[in-house]
């Protein structure tokens, strides 16, 4: 009897283990299915720019200066770290790149900035704010 009370023992642990990794595959199949998962890469990035200018001019017309400095943790540089599509449609999103606000930089050269948003921004304009201007 003692057997088999082990021999099932050890079917109830194999069993609950694969319970275990079928609800992790499940948790991740809910995670495929996401809205914003479904989104086309042309909407995401028409978004993007929306969240840039937002960011960028908040209360003000679009043709004043920049209100925030270029950071790891304002757009278009934070939304490269949120996942892979993000990542692409950023660097194939040349908007994104139209806007370059060098101010109050304090752990880089802003100079630095210039050549790699003129690279991505392609033919579009490139506004940049300076720092005291």
């Amino acid at each position: 009897m003692e057997e088999e009370i082990s021999v099932l023992r050890h079917k109830l642990n194999y069993l609950e283990d694969q319970r275990y990794h079928k609800q992790l595959d499940t948790d991740r199949m809910k995670g495929l299915q996401a809205p914003i998962r479904r989104i086309p890469s042309e909407i995401l990035a028409e978004i993007f720019i929306q969240v840039l200018h937002t960011w960028c001019y908040p209360d003000t017309e679009r043709n004043a200066f920049p209100v925030h400095n270029v950071s790891l943790s304002t757009p278009p540089l934070l939304l490269l770290q949120v996942c892979r599509k993000w990542y692409r449609v950023v660097l194939q999103t040349p908007g994104l790149f139209t806007i370059l606000p060098l101010e109050e930089f304090t752990s880089q050269d802003p100079l630095e900035y210039i050549p790699k948003w003129l690279n991505k921004c392609g033919s579009l304009p490139l506004h940049i704010s300076l720092p005291g201007h």
